[in-house]
């Protein structure tokens, strides 16, 4: 059968079995479709599901294994890898189907698989009630607590997959399984912290927490105290209270030059954490301090502005005991010789609940205090021609600082190409997650994560 009329016969039974559109290059749907978080990727895929409800999802999944259509999924679009699209694939886009219900007296929500943290957080607020989530609104919960899930309120409540209650999936014969503690409880296992490797998430119940409000504090420094604030930050995380969570970063500053920030959730009585921010200030004073009590749903519509949309950037990730000696030199000359006034590199504390569980206890690799750094190369479009000066830069920095980082990596972050960083990434869990894997996808329908 040629290219051209397996094409057209999977396009035709695509439209016949979804009540979601199906859209091909010149569709008007076509180009916001593809059209990701990163604008680096260029990705052009021959179709893209526009799934409406789970039995679109199903008969996408069913009619690409009929045909060995290559298959990738589009959640929340907050991809910086570009994991979402393959080259003449199929696209299952679940960008129409971010319903949210909001059980209160539960503390639960139902979210559907395309919501992201900011849909469920809006449903959430009028309880007074918030989920964990990363840093960011835009960024889709599905893929978030698939892979991990670090944010302002990972100290005092785990990671975002530590909050998942139950998820179902379409799996790769196109059937839908319920995953909990009860029920598939191999698989529940394996998709907190495994990825996107077992089948399309269309909906998820999460643990939801009180909080009527949260107290925030960024703080800005002048790059040449970022030995001394960093090392303080280093310190202080080792006895810092669960209500605390705290980010780190070298990033832009207001006026273009390069500065350290200091961000601060404090997710306790206000007055107690209050006191403990002010700490900081007595340390060193800032060039210039943010102090404010607000929703946590505003809280990470202001963390957007690090994550905007449209901007092109390449992405690397270490984990590290903590940050100091030549970690720290490394980072420092690293944030003195930021090629792009668009990039970053930032520091998340993990400590509290996150690095308590037991390791087994989900697919997630590490289970102890560390510090995720992200050092995140950005750019505009119209800078391509200066793009791999900025890759080589965020690569560069990566590579250094391999020798003082704990094995393996973020997996949210890594992709096929970090073959070193994948090997480490899930511990003494690679290969129990790789048996769960085999025995639910033998056929490897899905395979964004690389392990």
């Amino acid at each position: 059968m040629s290219i051209q009329l397996l094409f057209h016969r999977v396009f035709s039974e695509l439209k016949e079995a979804l009540q979601g559109e199906v859209v091909s290059a010149g569709h008007p749907l076509y180009e916001k479709s593809v059209k990701l978080w990163n604008a680096a990727v260029h990705t052009r895929p021959a179709l893209i599901a526009l799934c409406t409800t789970d039995s679109d999802v199903a008969s996408a999944v069913r009619i690409a294994g009929k045909y060995q259509w290559d298959l990738t999924v589009r959640a929340g679009g907050h991809d910086w890898s570009g994991l979402a699209l393959s080259e003449n694939g199929l696209v299952i886009d679940l960008s129409n189907m971010r319903k949210v219900m909001i059980d209160a007296d539960k503390k639960e929500a139902v979210l559907q698989g395309g919501a992201t943290a900011g849909d469920l957080l809006a449903a959430a607020d009028p309880y007074n009630l918030v989920a964990v989530t990363g840093a960011g609104s835009t960024i889709g919960m599905a893929g978030l607590i698939m892979g991990g899930g670090y944010g302002p309120l990972t100290p005092k409540y785990g990671l975002a997959l530590d909050n998942l209650i139950s998820a179902t999936l379409v799996m790769a014969d196109g059937n839908m399984l319920t995953a909990s503690e009860t029920e598939n409880a191999d698989l529940f296992w394996a998709i907190r912290g495994g990825g996107g490797n077992f089948g399309v998430v269309v909906s998820m119940r999460v643990r939801l927490h009180d909080a009527a409000s949260v107290l925030s504090a960024q703080f800005l420094y002048p790059l040449q105290a970022a030995p001394g604030i960093l090392m303080f930050c280093n310190e202080y995380a080792r006895t810092a209270p669960d209500d605390l969570s705290m980010i780190t970063g070298i990033i832009p500053g207001p006026d273009g030059e390069t500065v350290v920030i200091v961000a601060l959730t404090w997710c306790g009585e206000i007055t107690a954490g209050e006191y403990l921010i002010a700490a900081f200030t007595y340390f060193q004073k800032p060039l210039s301090e943010k102090v404010q009590q607000l929703r946590y749903k505003d809280l990470l519509a202001e963390f957007d502005t690090f994550v905007t949309q449209g901007n092109c950037n390449d992405m690397k990730t270490r984990w590290l005991k903590e940050l100091k000696g030549q970690s720290l030199d490394i980072i420092l000359k690293a944030g003195a010789k930021i090629t792009s006034g668009l990039s970053t590199i930032t520091m998340q504390y993990c400590y509290g609940r996150a690095a308590k569980l037991p390791l087994d206890s989900t697919a997630f690799g590490l289970r102890e205090p560390h510090i995720l750094v992200l050092i995140t190369s950005t750019w505009t479009p119209d800078d391509d021609v200066h793009a791999e000066t900025h890759r080589r830069w965020s690569r560069d920095l990566c590579a250094d600082l391999a020798d003082d980082a704990l094995p393996g990596g973020y997996p949210n972050v890594l992709t096929k190409a970090d073959i070193a960083q994948v090997q480490f990434a899930y511990g003494d869990n690679l290969q129990r997650l790789r048996t769960v894997k085999s025995h639910y996808d033998p056929y490897q329908v899905f395979n964004s994560y690389p392990f």
